[in-house]
């Protein structure tokens, strides 16, 4: 066929030979064909055929069908995609290079290849890889690139990832264009943090190792003065009842369980605070002190759909969200009253 033997072939006459339907349309083979069929993990390739887009292309035994949504007369002519062909081309050859810098480099073999529009993957037969084994295969393969041979649809190669599939280890690379395109991006955004934070670019993973430690540093101040802060609203949260019950304005659901939690332990009696606002949803956080007679997870069990409260949690500790709208001073009320009934009741 000539997309074997003419690869750079962009436009031919040919004939219909024959033509069958079936759901997806029209389907057409002919005397000569320029359209490469999809297989070994490639794509068809793109084009037109009198004017009209080909849908796809397969091959069935020496037999290359080409769908098509029309009909179309005997003689016709066909015109590829070429920038789509050559991009295929490039993964194409580019492919059998990698694959052969982790066979040479570490006697990895091939046992799959799919070349989409952006990535190349490769299916390795083995469980694991390492970013040395990785990095000595993209050296090779642009190693090989640099020496000029007489193959011209490669490119650059970028290799950006790797995940586990059947015991395997799929290679994720940009092979031309996509890697051109990749390498382009980087730049640009390497570039923007320089401009950003006033450096070379040889001093930027060291600033940003810096930004993010005093990041840390910060979270864990951030982290001790909330805590003092809510032990000492934890003193100051006052009940008179057999329970503490608290509806508290806009505080976060990480909050109200250490609220929760620090009031307990001052006062060593069941405990539920409620807290929420504007742009939060009203969360619960519910504490029962060990060996009571009654527990936490209990009162969600019996009363959570009658006071629309979701969550789980244990014996001791439930925590959840308010699934109420209409959670004001009457709703509260009720829900005081049946929380400190539940616990000063045998039920």
């Amino acid at each position: 066929m000539l997309y074997f033997s003419e690869p750079y072939l962009q436009q031919i006459r040919t004939n219909v030979v024959d033509q069958k339907q079936d759901e997806r349309g029209n389907w057409f083979a002919f005397q000569q064909t320029i359209f490469y069929p999809q297989g070994g993990g490639q794509s068809a390739d793109h084009g037109w055929i009198n004017g009209c887009e080909v849908r796809d292309v397969q091959k069935d035994g020496e037999t290359v069908w080409h769908l098509l949504t029309e009909k179309l007369a005997p003689d016709v002519e066909m015109k590829i995609d070429w920038n789509n062909r050559y991009d295929n081309m490039r993964q194409h050859s580019g492919q059998h290079v990698l694959s052969a810098s982790f066979s040479r480099l570490f006697n990895l073999e091939t046992v799959s290849v799919h070349l989409g529009s952006e990535n190349t993957l490769i299916e390795l037969n083995t469980p694991g890889i390492t970013p040395e084994q990785l990095q000595a295969a993209e050296e090779h393969a642009n190693g090989v690139v640099a020496q000029n041979l007489a193959v011209q649809q490669m490119w650059i190669y970028r290799i950006t990832g790797t995940e586990k599939i059947r015991r395997h280890i799929r290679v994720h690379s940009k092979i031309g264009r996509p890697a051109y395109a990749y390498y382009s991006k980087l730049n640009e955004q390497v570039q923007r943090l320089c401009t950003l934070l006033s450096m070379e670019i040889d001093d930027l993973p060291a600033r940003v190792q810096t930004m993010l430690d005093e990041q840390r540093e910060l979270n864990r101040q951030l982290k001790t003065v909330t805590e003092k802060w809510l032990m000492a609203y934890a003193a100051e949260l006052r009940s008179g009842g057999p329970c503490g019950f608290f509806m508290i304005a806009d505080l976060a659901a990480e909050q109200t369980n250490k609220l929760c939690g620090f009031w307990l332990a001052r006062n060593n009696k069941p405990c539920l605070i409620a807290s929420g606002g504007p742009l939060r949803q009203l969360n619960f956080t519910m504490r029962s002190p060990t060996g009571h007679k009654q527990n936490v997870l209990g009162f969600l069990q019996k009363h959570g759909q009658e006071f629309s409260l979701k969550g789980g949690g244990s014996a001791e500790f439930v925590q959840g969200v308010i699934n109420q709208t209409d959670s004001d001073a009457a709703y509260s009320a009720r829900l005081q009253k049946q929380f400190e009934d539940y616990f000063t009741k045998q039920e």
